[in-house]
């Protein structure tokens, strides 16, 4: 018997018909595609439990919910930018407590699945049989593509990435069943490259050979005779370039989109983004899967001006900073010159619905006088989110190598952030955070993540009796 399945992948990835093809040759009931999204028309058949979450927030609900969804061994393709990650979390947990296998579907040529994605959005190309007419009329100049907003496409890229990066730690940490197969691989090359990864697809479900040779027409329909055509148009945008660029600029890869082909771009290098960039990203994500909410009250080293409530995702909220530096702040965030182990001239009790705690844990000699004060201003149910400097895995575990001064490798090794912006006090285990200085709050989650490591850490405050 083969394997029920829960696909990961976002919209426009082009799994549309692998997902027709795995629903085919698998015993198991198949949910209709993006089962808990929202349609235009009507929603999605999964879509009460989507709403009862968004509308309530009850895990308790939304687990039962799960629970009974993977019961009867549903397969299921889920666009997963779409929903928030802390429905995507619970979906995740619960699928973890069954015989489910996981099949990450992602694209290497992002520029084309966005570009796709919006031009669906704008000519209404969702299906192929309106698609095609739609880009017949485009190639032949009875109808024209409206401009992308640039500003938008490269936003959902920034939102694509961390919300990939998320899934995949997630589900790593959860230790399921996990393969992860690249469009690419399956809709382009040889026939018999091709072949091999589906071949590592179906044996990962569990398919049998009999499995293969009973759906061989459809194999050949689905994959040899199927992909996407927004590329057939995507040169006719008036602002290709412009999209592209904007891309580029984010740290996007187009050198494997075949749109870049004859389209003039800036010669420059694409830097990659910086720690705080990282940070700031990883924290939103965090926010968002928590359900975090303002005001919010972000406690750092640096000036406002590094502060990761200027990450956009933070945008519309009451926003306040502390550090002990000055600096120019973002408009919409309140900066504060003080001491963070005294906030109580500036922030009231139980006034703060979520507190950022970046990067100052290491500097400040007296943290345990800042976290009480984190847990005054803190609402009850309110949420903490800690970066901090730290050490973990032995340095032979992440691959790096440590020598002594004779050149022998030093086994037992960690890695740390160096000393640096003095004074700099602390450096914590994983249990550390969580064990001692989080003692007192209820940790959702500790991760290790960017190296030199840092700690990352998401804890509430108890609800008052």
């Amino acid at each position: 018997m083969s394997s029920p399945f829960l696909i990961w992948t976002m919209q426009r990835t082009g799994g549309t018909s692998l997902t027709e093809l795995l629903m085919s040759m698998s015993e198991h009931r198949s949910a209709e595609h993006e089962p808990f999204n929202w349609a235009k028309k009507q929603p999605r058949q999964f879509w009460p439990v989507t709403d009862a979450w968004n509308t309530t927030h009850n895990a308790d609900v939304l687990r039962a919910s799960l629970d009974g969804l993977f019961a009867q061994r549903y397969l299921i393709k889920h666009c997963y930018e779409l929903l928030s990650m802390s429905f995507n979390m619970h979906l995740m947990q619960a699928a973890a407590a069954t015989p489910y296998r996981h099949v990450v579907l992602r694209r290497r040529d992002e520029p084309s699945r966005l570009v796709s994605k919006f031009i669906a959005e704008s000519q209404g190309t969702w299906f192929k049989d309106y698609a095609r007419k739609v880009f017949t009329q485009v190639a032949e100049g009875d109808r024209k593509l409206a401009p992308l907003p640039v500003d938008r496409v490269v936003g959902h890229y920034r939102h694509s990435e961390d919300a990939t990066k998320f899934i995949n730690d997630t589900l790593a940490s959860l230790d399921v069943p996990r393969l992860e197969i690249w469009y690419e691989d399956l809709y382009t090359g040889t026939r018999e490259a091709r072949l091999k990864h589906l071949h590592g697809l179906f044996d990962f479900l569990g398919f049998t050979p009999a499995d293969v040779a009973e759906h061989r027409a459809l194999i050949d329909e689905k994959i040899f005779q199927s992909g996407q055509n927004t590329r057939s148009v995507a040169s006719l945008l008036p602002n290709l370039g412009d999209v592209l660029e904007g891309l580029q600029s984010a740290g996007c890869d187009i050198s494997q989109s075949p749109l870049a082909e004859g389209v003039e771009l800036p010669g420059r290098d694409v830097l990659p983004a910086g720690p705080r960039d990282r940070i700031a990203r990883e924290c939103a994500v965090f926010a968002q899967t928590y359900a975090a909410v303002g005001p919010y009250l972000e406690i750092g080293r640096e000036g406002p001006q590094h502060a990761v409530l200027n990450h956009p995702d933070f945008e519309g909220s009451e926003r306040a900073f502390v550090s002990g530096r000055a600096g120019r702040p973002q408009d919409g965030v309140a900066a504060h010159v003080a001491d963070p182990n005294d906030l109580r001239a500036l922030f009231a009790d139980a006034s703060v619905g979520t507190v950022l705690w970046i990067n100052g844990l290491a500097h400040d000699k007296k943290f345990w006088r800042t976290l009480d004060e984190i847990g005054r201003v803190l609402k009850p149910g309110g949420t903490l989110i800690v970066v901090t400097p730290g050490f973990s895995k032995s340095a032979g575990q992440t691959g790096i190598n440590i020598t002594g001064q004779k050149g022998n490798a030093i086994a037992d090794a960690t890695i740390t952030y160096r000393v640096h912006d003095a004074p700099d006090y602390w450096r914590l285990s994983p249990q550390g955070l969580r064990d001692a200085v989080l003692d007192g709050f209820a940790v959702r989650e500790v991760r290790v993540m960017m190296m030199p490591p840092r700690i990352f850490a998401v804890a509430t405050k108890p609800e008052q009796a």
